[in-house]
């Protein structure tokens, strides 16, 4: 969550700044991410793939030009605040050439924390990276926090977090979390995915999303 102190340096329009600038990240981790040749099963939500690299980076750079204020202060509440890996050089060298989705994506969900499309996108970055168990952390945290709650996408978090298990060589959890996922959204057409790529594909090549 971004402390006050921190919006208040994009002034009036902090919290429409905070979602947009979100946002745009998030697309930015997305796009790096698909960029990455490594051989990862990494299909993310088509709502969040650019049209245009070009346009999205134009919007970025409009940003971190008018808030800069703003950007500053969240990088420091980032880098120093909370040991993350998101200082302004490397962010916007990761934006600009859509090199490394994995400060975007920190940023993004740090700026987002309700966005299960910005919590699944991070946990996919971290599985990606030989990480798994803080992926699963991650969702896990997540689905306790809004299991109650009418969050999109929820069904997504579970099967992420089953595909990290997967991941991790947990393939009985991996199925009953797909299960779960199921039961509980059964009309869900991911979930149905999710399961039928859990069958049908060699451990640790589980689709992430």
């Amino acid at each position: 969550m971004i402390p006050r102190s921190v919006l208040r340096a994009a002034g009036v329009y902090a919290e429409e700044v905070q979602v947009n600038f979100g946002l745009l990240l998030l697309k930015a981790a997305v796009s790096s991410g698909i960029a990455l040749r490594d051989g990862f099963n990494y299909q993310p939500d088509s709502r969040l793939i650019p049209k245009s690299n070009i346009a999205l980076r134009e919007e970025l750079m409009k940003v971190w030009r008018e808030h800069r204020a703003f950007v500053r202060e969240l990088s420091v509440f980032l880098e120093y605040g909370h040991g993350l890996p998101a200082n302004l050089e490397y962010l916007q060298e990761s934006f600009e050439g859509f090199s490394d989705p994995m400060p975007l994506a920190v940023t993004a969900t740090t700026m987002r924390p309700a966005d299960a499309l910005a919590q699944c996108t991070l946990a996919a970055n971290h599985v990606r990276r030989g990480e798994p168990r803080k992926g699963m952390r991650l969702l896990s945290a997540f689905i306790d926090r809004w299991n109650d709650s009418p969050v999109p996408e929820l069904a997504r978090v579970y099967c992420n977090l089953a595909a990290a298990f997967d991941a991790s060589g947990d393939t009985e959890a991996a199925r009953n979390l797909t299960m779960k996922a199921i039961q509980r959204f059964p009309r869900d057409p991911f979930a149905k995915l999710a399961w039928q790529s859990l069958q049908s594909t060699p451990s640790n090549k589980s689709n992430m999303t």
